[in-house]
């Protein structure tokens, strides 16, 4: 224990506020905000214009319309009292079937963001040279894959020094093009990982391999790791008010197999509003889970919420192993279904 909570102080250590999960951008000043490239035009596109298109049309009608086509309110208003009263119960009965509120199919099945590689490059992703230190430029690969044809591989070799671009670990990550998110967004993330054999799963140091991470420095409000031969979702190490620490298991870290993973998020600074869930390999692997720090950070200079994901391979640069992982079948939507996660053989 006193092991492990030396790691973490050495995680939330740095510099001008330089944590551990700074992103190291050119230009950027310690401590500052620093906003995701195409960040605000991407929130536009998403679940904002979503939400957009799916406000209510308007109510007003011309009463030749109505009484040609009459809506479902004048059906409930005039024939359902009436088909009661003679006796035609299953008749009001399937009217009011018919005109009760029906799913919002947009809401409940949108897919936001694909990253399946199969346009055989990085194409769905975007250019961050900052995510890459200690590590080999990212790969697609055709072997292992998990769907399609193609995957891409993240590796780290060896040990980083300090003065190799951040201060606390080695790392080798990419991100979507997908657009921040925002206090009381609900979201769905589907993808599939594969350690590679020798994968170093036994250290007790920290190795990420996707974070949530917020829009300003130090280690994240929620992320998915690999330590002590087990996939753990932690948190809390980061927080502007302090460490409040979790750190819940969510399986085995087996390597040489694929693993599938689904994570829902709400996401809000608030404990009584963000909470996720994990599923691994179509079994509930978390459930609802509220952190006391909540799903997101509030960024204390300018009070706002922000987080973006990040997959790939960050860890303590202490760890001179080999360590390779590859990921498949990325996927970002409004609904389980949506992202089509489901148990696959």
């Amino acid at each position: 224990m006193a092991h492990r909570n030396a790691r973490r102080g050495h995680r939330l250590s740095g510099g001008g506020g330089h944590g551990p999960h700074h992103r190291d951008r050119p230009g950027s000043s310690g401590g500052g905000t620093l906003d995701r490239v195409g960040g605000s035009e991407r929130g536009r596109s998403g679940v904002d214009r979503w939400k957009d298109s799916t406000r209510g049309q308007s109510r007003s009608e011309h009463s030749w319309r109505r009484l040609l086509r009459p809506s479902c309110a004048d059906l409930m208003r005039w024939f359902v009292p009436r088909a009661c009263r003679s006796g035609s119960a299953l008749l009001a009965l399937g009217l009011l079937i018919a005109c009760g509120p029906a799913p919002d199919a947009q809401q409940s099945e949108m897919l936001l963001w694909t990253g399946d590689l199969e346009t055989g490059d990085l194409s769905q992703f975007m250019d961050t040279p900052w995510n890459r230190v200690g590590g080999s430029p990212p790969e697609i690969v055709e072997e292992p894959v998990r769907g399609g044809r193609y995957a891409v591989e993240l590796s780290i070799v060896g040990t980083t020094a300090p003065d190799e671009g951040i201060c606390c670990g080695s790392r080798n990550e990419i991100e979507p093009k997908f657009r921040e998110m925002v206090p009381g967004d609900d979201l769905w993330f589907a993808f599939s990982t594969f350690l590679a054999e020798g994968f170093p799963t036994t250290y007790s140091e920290f190795q990420t391999i996707m974070q949530f991470k917020q829009n300003f420095d130090g280690s994240p409000p929620l992320e998915l790791s690999v330590q002590d031969g087990a996939f753990l979702i932690e948190g809390g190490y980061g927080h502007p008010d302090g460490p409040q620490v979790f750190s819940k298991p969510v399986g085995d870290a087996v390597t040489g197999r694929w693993h599938d993973w689904l994570l829902h998020v709400k996401f809000s600074p608030d404990p009584d509003v963000g909470y996720v869930e994990v599923w691994r390999d179509g079994q509930l692997a978390l459930p609802r889970f509220a952190p006391e720090t909540g799903t997101m950070y509030t960024n204390p200079d300018d009070g706002s919420a922000r987080s973006s994901v990040k997959m790939g391979y960050y860890r303590d640069r202490s760890i001179d192993s080999v360590g390779r992982i590859v990921f498949d079948e990325w996927r970002i939507g409004t609904s389980r279904g949506a992202v089509g996660r489901e148990a696959q053989p």
